[in-house]
């Protein structure tokens, strides 16, 4: 089969949206698929890495200016166009944006069969692309890209997902969800790799009994903020320390997270990373720490959180969309009210405190995210490739 994927976003970059493209069309390569993936120009992940000549990388010019308003459809557009002329059996895009652009290309896609899977992290009523801070244009967009129909099937990821497409306008005939996630058998394999994670990734070593990771990007939505909060709270009872993961180029928000560390006193008590952390590498991390914690306002599914019960670590998430399809309060990890920092500290310290809960949530942690293996969410996206363009 011939495939052509439109990648909002693409390892290397620092998003659970681009590390999951990438495992798809590296999974799609490895079951014998001729795959293309269209990225940024910027991108500098090699298709070659992978030993498939099957699967090649185009290089979009102004592809993520244009998903994030900085340029028009023009070059874009036209780079696209080239790529459709090649007569593929199916075309899979990945998040709105890049839906956008391809909606411009309806004569050209002809018969070619389109499939749609959007990563962007929904909050029902308020936020769909997060392209936009006014939460109706947001939507308003969002709405149209969806009801525009240049898709022949919907697919995805998460029951939060699906139930955000639909309350936009979604033909539920047209629109199905299987559960995305990791590469469960290369995350647990890094788990055992012997690597001094903080001497790599970290200007400092950790000087506290009690580590606790945030792992993610440092930004508003993923409760970085509330953990900070709760550190304040944690630390008067505990010798603890708090390690964020950092794209390593700061920014406004990184630097607010930090005025706010030395504002509560607890800077000290806070590290973060110098770059960012690779895939390779962050099992290591999470088995170099106590607890994780993911406080997440609101998930697509929440990758890191499936990763920290693949590690068998106790685990805090927030009680909110996406994540309360991964966590079950007091079974495999503790719940807190998003937003919530008292509720988020008196989680850490319960946690911390009390070892016959951490056994109990850690031995049931990795049964409980079986389902969220990317091969799983493949095998069913292969099988729709081939009924809807009728390869079967």
């Amino acid at each position: 089969m011939k495939i052509l994927i439109l990648a909002g976003q693409f390892y290397p970059d620092l998003a659970g949206s681009g590390i999951a493209t990438c495992l798809i069309a590296r999974f799609m390569a490895e079951r014998g698929h001729n795959v293309t993936v269209c990225v940024d120009e910027d991108n500098q992940y090699l298709s070659e890495v992978n030993g498939h000549p099957d699967f090649k990388i185009i290089h979009i010019p102004e592809y993520k200016d244009f998903m994030t308003g900085l340029a028009g459809f023009g070059k874009p557009a036209r780079a696209i166009a080239k790529e459709l002329r090649k007569n593929y059996d199916v075309v899979h895009v990945y998040s709105y944006m890049p839906m956008l652009l391809l909606s411009t290309l309806g004569d050209i896609i002809g018969d070619t069969k389109v499939f749609f899977t959007f990563w962007n992290a929904p909050d029902i009523g308020k936020r769909a692309l997060g392209f936009y801070d006014d939460s109706p244009l947001d939507l308003s967009l969002a709405r149209f890209i969806i009801e525009s129909g240049r898709y022949h099937k919907m697919v995805l990821g998460s029951k939060a997902s699906y139930n955000s497409a639909l309350h936009l306008g979604a033909k539920s005939e047209l629109t199905s969800f299987c559960y995305h996630g990791i590469d469960l058998k290369a995350f647990r394999e890094s788990l055992y790799r012997d690597i001094d994670v903080f001497s790599k990734y970290f200007n400092r070593r950790p000087t506290a009994n009690r580590l606790i990771l945030l792992p993610g990007r440092i930004t508003q939505r993923k409760g970085v903020e509330e953990a900070i909060y709760a550190l304040s709270e944690v630390s008067r009872k505990y010798d603890a320390q708090l390690l964020l993961t950092s794209d390593g180029r700061g920014g406004r928000y990184e630097e607010a997270v930090k005025r706010l560390a030395t504002l509560l006193n607890v800077n000290d008590r806070i590290l973060i990373s110098n770059k960012p952390v690779s895939q390779e590498d962050m099992g290591a991390l999470y088995k170099s720490v106590n607890i994780s914690i993911i406080p997440s306002y609101y998930e697509g599914l929440g990758f890191t959180a499936i990763e920290s019960l693949a590690a068998s670590l106790p685990t805090i998430v927030s009680n909110t969309s996406g994540l309360d399809e991964i966590g079950i309060n007091g079974y495999n990890c503790l719940t807190v009210e998003p937003r919530n920092s008292r509720s988020l500290a008196d989680a850490i310290i319960r946690l911390l405190g009390d070892d016959k809960l951490q056994d109990k949530l850690m031995n049931n942690a990795t049964s409980s995210i079986e389902k969220f293996d990317m091969r799983f969410f493949v095998d069913y996206i292969e099988d729709e490739y081939k009924k809807v363009a009728r390869l079967c």
